[in-house]
């Protein structure tokens, strides 16, 4: 399998990103109290670092798998540098919110050179065209759920049941390209579930009324 696929990682991890991200305010509200309301930038910034890193898949994994040892070694090298070079630019003048900042682009910095050291190494594509709508179906939700945030500021329990809406949307919508059958085996065996997300290749033949045929 194409590990930039994000069948397993992007698609069932939405839910935490969703709350994490474009209504982190209300969760960190309701976690640590009004006081740190100021600090659910910086929990937004890191979420969005972490779900793009997982976006685009197991790449270093699948270096490791190849054995390619020098590509893996001047990758981590590059990301080291590039940590290091953009927390010096951003700390000193705008703190915590450059440490966020620097955290975020360091994940993307990281994953983008080893997804290019993979393609150059394998050839294998860097985003599978196949997956297109699965991404831009996630960006539509979470640019939906942070308008209704900005606009409306729904309490916790409100952007619970958002995030929940959202994450169905995002599976129903893509679960024509997610491999539910073989990630998640169990979940086909739920009567109504089973039958909304299964592929339509893994759907047991239909028997006839009055039996099979004995031909």
């Amino acid at each position: 399998p194409n590990p930039s696929s994000p069948s397993k990682s992007v698609s069932w991890s939405f839910s935490v990103f969703a709350l994490t991200f474009a209504l982190a305010e209300p969760v960190t509200v309701t976690l640590f109290e009004e006081r740190y309301r100021a600090s659910a930038v910086y929990l937004a910034i890191l979420a969005f670092g972490r779900y793009v890193d997982a976006a685009l898949g197991n790449n270093g994994l699948t270096l490791r798998v190849f054995g390619n040892m020098r590509a893996i070694i001047q990758v981590n090298l590059m990301a080291a540098l590039l940590n290091i070079a953009i927390n010096l630019l951003l700390i000193p003048p705008l703190g915590a919110l450059g440490a966020a900042l620097g955290t975020c682009l360091t994940l993307i910095g990281f994953n983008l050179l080893k997804q290019l050291a993979l393609h150059r190494t394998t050839g294998i594509e860097i985003i599978d065209p196949r997956y297109v709508r699965v991404y831009a179906v996630i960006a539509a939700a979470v640019a939906a759920l942070a308008a209704t945030q900005a606009l409306f500021r729904p309490g916790l329990v409100a952007s619970l049941a958002l995030a929940i809406l959202a994450s169905a949307v995002v599976v129903a919508v893509n679960h024509d390209r997610l491999d539910l059958g073989q990630t998640f085996p169990e979940i086909l065996r739920l009567p109504l579930v089973g039958r909304l997300l299964r592929r339509p290749e893994t759907l047991p033949p239909e028997i006839p009324p009055d039996g099979p045929s004995d031909a």
